[in-house]
């Protein structure tokens, strides 16, 4: 994937795509840490460990956010920086004809 990069440009192109890859498995061990952490406080909701229940759950769902908005802020300097980029394809990119003739 690195070895054909003759450019600056191919080189944010190619970590912008490497990233878009990764994001989505950083989401979803976030998404799975805030449900677990919730599943937790819920069943004890009486224990003496409610206060650090409480507090993964904060923190879990600040890390949720702050990956998505990082994810969110990369995408949008690569389209700011770069608008003729080409396509890049990540598990969110297919092509769907909207008009099928």
């Amino acid at each position: 994937m690195f070895s054909d990069i003759s450019s600056f440009k191919e080189l944010v192109l190619a970590i912008i795509g490497t990233i878009n890859y990764i994001i989505p498995v950083l989401v979803s061990f976030a998404l799975l840490a805030f449900m677990i952490t919730g599943v937790r406080l819920v069943w004890g909701a009486g224990g003496k460990h409610r206060k650090e229940r409480k507090n993964a759950l904060l923190w879990s769902l600040v890390a949720l956010f702050v990956i998505v908005s990082l994810w969110g802020l990369v995408n949008l300097l690569l389209d700011t920086f770069f608008p003729s980029a080409p396509y890049l394809e990540t598990w969110t990119n297919y092509p769907v004809e909207i008009y099928p003739e």
